[in-house]
C-alpha cells in the first residue's frame, strides 16, 4: 500500500512540475511547423481586417512621414512631386500595355502596376548599405531613385545592370508612395522572411525563430471598393534576388514551383513569411481613435476651474472630438503610437486642475506634466511608461505601476502624502508616505555614476517638525532628506510632530 501511494505521489509531482513547461511551450511555438506559422499569419490578417475603417486616415500619408519609425522626417513636396509623376507614368504604360484609359483602373489594378514595375525594376542589393547617403534616405523613395538608379550592382554570379538597387525597407517605402499617391491606404507590415524555404522542407525552415527576429518588411494595401487590406512583397517577388548562389527565379524552377506574393493569401505566405508587427501609421495626435483613452482624457479635459476648463486652458480651440486640440497649437512633441493611443502626453505650465487619471494607458511611455494644479496623479497598469515629471503641482496622490521599463519620475514640490511606483525589471515597489503635519518631495531617476536611487524629502507643515524616516515602526533615519539606491520593495514612512 504505501508503495502504490508513493507511486501516486511521484505522478503527481511529474504532472505538476511538467504542466509549468507545457505552458512555456504553448507560448512559444516552434516556426519551423508550417501549421503554428499559418496560426500566427491568419492571427494577423484577421487582425488587420477587423481594423475599423475610421483608422483608415493613419495611412494616408504620402510624404510617408510614418515609415519605419526612422528620424528622417519623410519627403518635401518636391520630393513628392517627383513620386507622383512616377506613379503617373507607371499607370499610363500599364493602361496602354492592358488596352485601358487610366481613368479606368481600378484601385486593384493600380496595385498591381506598381507592385509590378517595383519587382521588374528594382533589384535587391546588401551591399545598398555602403553606399553614399544610405542610412535614413534608404527610407525616403525620392532618394532610392537618386542615389541607386541605372546601378550595375555585383551580384554572385555577375553583374546586374540598370536596376534600382534598396534592400526590403527600400521596396516597400516605394510601394507605398506610389498606393498613397493614389489615395490609397498603405503601410509597411514586418517580420520574418526565409526565402531559402522555397527549395527546403518544413523541418529546416528554423525552430529558432521568435517575434524577435524581425528581419524583413513588406506592405499591406486596402481596396476600399473591397473593404479588406491586401498582403505584398515586391522584394520577395523580384526573381532577380539571390539566396545561396542563385536567383528566386532558378530556385523556384529547380523546386518546380513558384510563389506568387501580390495579394497572397496567410496559408501561401506562411511557406516563407511569418507576420510578426504592423508597423504604425501616422503618429500625429489627430489620429488617436482608442475610446477608452478619449473618455478618460474627456473626463480631465472638460473639468471646470474658475470658469475655465482644462481644454481650454491648453489650447482656446478645444473640441472634445478632436484629439489635436487636446494640446496646445502647433505642440509637435505630444505623439499617439501609431495604432490609436496616446504615447506622449506634453501639458506644462497650462495651470491644469483637478485629479489626473490615465490608468491603462497602455502604450503612454511619456508624461510631461510639471508646473500645474493637478490634485492627484493616477497611471495603474501603464505597462510602457518610462518617464514621468509631475514636479510642481498640487498633488497629494501619486501612484505609477505596471511598467518594468520605468527609469524617471520627478514629484518633487508637490504636497505628497502618498507616492507609490514601481522600479526595475522586476517591478518592485516603493511606496513612499507622510504621516500627520507634513508631505514628502519624491525624485526616481539614475545617478551619474549610473545606479538608480530614491530621492526623498520630508517636509514638515507649519507648527510641525520632522521626527524621522520609519520602516516597520522603526526609525531608520533622522535626517529628512535621504537618497537611498534601494533594489528590492520597500516603504518608507516620515513621521512627524508638533513642536
Amino acid at each position: 500500500m504505501k508503495r502504490k501511494l508513493k507511486i501516486l505521489i511521484g505522478i503527481i509531482l511529474i504532472i505538476t512540475i511538467c504542466m509549468p513547461l507545457q505552458a512555456v511551450k504553448a507560448a512559444s511555438p516552434n516556426y519551423g511547423l508550417k501549421e503554428n506559422r499559418i496560426e500566427q499569419n491568419e492571427k494577423m490578417y484577421q487582425k488587420t481586417n477587423d481594423m475599423p475603417a475610421s483608422s483608415l486616415s493613419r495611412y494616408y500619408d504620402k510624404y510617408l512621414k510614418d515609415m519605419f519609425e526612422t528620424n528622417y522626417k519623410g519627403m518635401t513636396t518636391t520630393q513628392q512631386k517627383k513620386i507622383a509623376n512616377l506613379a503617373s507614368t507607371i499607370l499610363s504604360d500599364y493602361a496602354l500595355t492592358n488596352e485601358k484609359e487610366v481613368t479606368d483602373l481600378t484601385d486593384y489594378e493600380k496595385l498591381q502596376a506598381f507592385n509590378d514595375w517595383i519587382r521588374q525594376k528594382f533589384y535587391y542589393d546588401a551591399s545598398v548599405t555602403s553606399h553614399s547617403g544610405y542610412g535614413q534616405n534608404s527610407d525616403n523613395p525620392y532618394y532610392i531613385l537618386l542615389y541607386y538608379n541605372n546601378h550595375k550592382g555585383k551580384t554572385v554570379n555577375g553583374t546586374a545592370s540598370n536596376y534600382t538597387i534598396a534592400r526590403c525597407n527600400g521596396f516597400t517605402s516605394m510601394f507605398v508612395a506610389l498606393a498613397r499617391n493614389e489615395g490609397i491606404a498603405a503601410r509597411a507590415i514586418s517580420g520574418y522572411y526565409y526565402p531559402a524555404a522555397r527549395d527546403r522542407n518544413d523541418l529546416q525552415w528554423g525552430s529558432k525563430v521568435t517575434s524577435s527576429n524581425v528581419t524583413h518588411v513588406w506592405a499591406q494595401a486596402y481596396i476600399k471598393d473591397e473593404k479588406r487590406w491586401i498582403t505584398l512583397d515586391p522584394n520577395a517577388d523580384c526573381r532577380k534576388t539571390y539566396v545561396k548562389g542563385k536567383t528566386i527565379a532558378e530556385i523556384e524552377k529547380e523546386a518546380n514551383m513558384e510563389m506568387k506574393y501580390f495579394d497572397i493569401s496567410a496559408e501561401d505566405l506562411s511557406n516563407t513569411h511569418i507576420i510578426f508587427k504592423f508597423r504604425p501609421g501616422s503618429r500625429e495626435v489627430k489620429y488617436i481613435s482608442d475610446q477608452t483613452e478619449l473618455k478618460k482624457m474627456y473626463t480631465f479635459l472638460n473639468k471646470i476651474y474658475a470658469k475655465k476648463t482644462n481644454g481650454k486652458r491648453v489650447n482656446s480651440s478645444y473640441n472634445k472630438i478632436s484629439p489635436a486640440t487636446f494640446f496646445a497649437k502647433g505642440e509637435t512633441r505630444s505623439l499617439g503610437d501609431g495604432e490609436g493611443k496616446f504615447y506622449k502626453i506634453y501639458w506644462p505650465k497650462n495651470s491644469l486642475y483637478g485629479n489626473l487619471d490615465l490608468s491603462g494607458f497602455t502604450k503612454l511611455q511619456n508624461l510631461y506634466l510639471p508646473n500645474n494644479k493637478v490634485s492627484s496623479l493616477y497611471l495603474q497598469n501603464c505597462s510602457s511608461i518610462a518617464t514621468v515629471n509631475a514636479s510642481g503641482n498640487k498633488m497629494t496622490k501619486i501612484i505609477v505601476t505596471g511598467s518594468a521599463q520605468f527609469t524617471l519620475l520627478q514629484v518633487q514640490n508637490n504636497p505628497a502624502t502618498y507616492v507609490k511606483y514601481n522600479f526595475g525589471k522586476t517591478k518592485r515597489t516603493a511606496l513612499i508616505k507622510a504621516g500627520t503635519g507634513g508631505t514628502v518631495s519624491v525624485r526616481y531617476g539614475k545617478t551619474t555614476a549610473g545606479k538608480y536611487k530614491h530621492d526623498m524629502k520630508a517636509v514638515a507643515k507649519k507648527g510641525y517638525k520632522f521626527k524621522g524616516w520609519y520602516v516597520n515602526g522603526k526609525r531608520i533615519s533622522k535626517y529628512s532628506h535621504i537618497a537611498p539606491c534601494k533594489t528590492q520593495s520597500f516603504t518608507y514612512i516620515a513621521k512627524f510632530v508638533r513642536k
